[in-house]
C-alpha cells in the first residue's frame, strides 16, 4: 500500500500549495485527500516525496514533520489532519481482509 500524489497545483490567488492524494489500495474507488496549506517550498519538496512511498514510511515522515513544527500553526493542524486520514485509511484496508 503506498501513498500517490494524482495531482498538485499552486493556487496562486491564496498561495496555497494543493495535492490530491490517494493510495493504491483500493481500486477504482474514488476515496481521496485534499492537503492544502500555505504554499512552503521545502515543505512542498518532503510532500512530493512521499509520492509512491509506502504508508509506513508516510506516516513517519509526516508525524516528524508535525513534531519539528517548522511550518506553521496551518500547516501543522493540515498535516495532523492527512496523518488521521491515512490511519482511517488504513484501518479500512486491514478491515477488508480479515
Amino acid at each position: 500500500m503506498s501513498l500517490i500524489i494524482n495531482n498538485y497545483r499552486l493556487l496562486r490567488e491564496t498561495i496555497e500549495s494543493e495535492y490530491n492524494i490517494t493510495f493504491d489500495v483500493f481500486k477504482n474507488c474514488d476515496i481521496h485527500f485534499i492537503l492544502r496549506y500555505p504554499s512552503n517550498p521545502i515543505l512542498d519538496c518532503q510532500v512530493v516525496n512521499l509520492h509512491e512511498e509506502s504508508i509506513r514510511v508516510v506516516l513517519t515522515k509526516i508525524q516528524n514533520l508535525i513534531e519539528e513544527d517548522e511550518f506553521g500553526i496551518v500547516c501543522r493542524i493540515q498535516l495532523i489532519q492527512f496523518r488521521d486520514w491515512i490511519s482511517k485509511i488504513m484501518s479500512l484496508g486491514n478491515n477488508m481482509y480479515i
